[in-house]
């Protein structure tokens, strides 16, 4: 009986292998977010110079606002592809191997290192705060304020997004 035991014992434990899949996946995943970003940025400085230069200018302000929209959604999916990153390292690390490089680093003793669920957690977890906070901004730069209740209601989502992230800074510090 205890031979079955050692036995399957054995199998789950290389049976951790199968996270490589993920591992893998999201590295994928992340150089394809990284590739789609940068080929929005290539994009976005053809159409900017490319476009007509001559324009009235509420249409040029039109342009300018539809610019920032745009470079904030390149932001966005960038922190997408940085949450992928992390994720892939860190259920390496959790399951595989401690990535040795990373530990000698300066950089991946800071930000890649991963010792247990719980860094994982606080590092995806603020990924997330960064690619919502980005998002909002998109959103209060896409909208149209028509009247004093609603530029009441965008001072007050700032002022959850920064405290949202005074807490997200607050927490990293007392850890």
């Amino acid at each position: 009986m205890k031979f079955i035991e050692l036995l399957f014992e054995n199998l789950l434990w290389k049976s951790r292998w199968l996270i490589i899949v993920a591992v893998l996946s999201s590295l994928l995943l992340s150089v394809f977010v990284f590739y789609i970003a940068t080929a929005d940025i290539f994009s976005l400085i053809i159409s900017h110079f490319m476009g007509p230069s001559n324009l009235p200018p509420d249409i040029k302000a039109q342009l300018k606002n539809e610019l920032i929209v745009r470079i904030i959604k390149v932001i966005d999916i960038y922190l997408l592809g940085i949450f992928m990153f992390v994720f892939a390292l860190g259920l390496y690390e959790l399951f595989i191997s401690k990535i040795d490089p990373a530990a000698k680093s300066e950089v991946g003793d800071t930000v890649l290192l991963i010792k247990n669920f719980n860094d994982l957690k606080t590092k995806l977890g603020n990924v997330i705060l960064l690619i919502l906070i980005v998002s909002f901004a998109q959103h209060a730069v896409e909208i149209v304020y028509p009247d004093s209740l609603s530029l009441l209601y965008l001072g007050a989502g700032i002022m959850l997004v920064s405290g949202a992230m005074f807490l997200g800074f607050y927490q990293h510090k007392n850890h």
